[in-house]
């Protein structure tokens, strides 16, 4: 049976903004990212576990860190929503 979902790149694409599920996928994107430091993107947390994740992890990689008030579709589009 062929697979439906696109290949893997081997980094992600150029973005505004990264959302964070999990610790475990702010590795992951660590080790595929060869974005610039001068132009980073903004980070979005899924939560507080996720977001001291990013702090610690990610250092100056991002020009901004943002945790979702409530883990809830509703919360990351007003975040979104509000992203200059």
């Amino acid at each position: 049976m062929a697979s439906t979902h696109p290949p893997l790149r081997d980094t992600p694409p150029a973005a505004d903004a990264v959302f964070f599920a999990s610790p475990s996928a702010i590795r992951a994107w660590l080790v595929r990212s060869t974005r610039e430091i001068d132009s980073p993107p903004v980070a979005i947390a899924i939560g507080r576990t996720t977001h001291h994740a990013l702090l610690a992890e990610t250092a100056f990689a991002f020009f901004d860190t943002i945790s979702l008030p409530m883990p809830t579709p509703e919360a990351f589009a007003h975040v979104l929503g509000h992203l200059d």
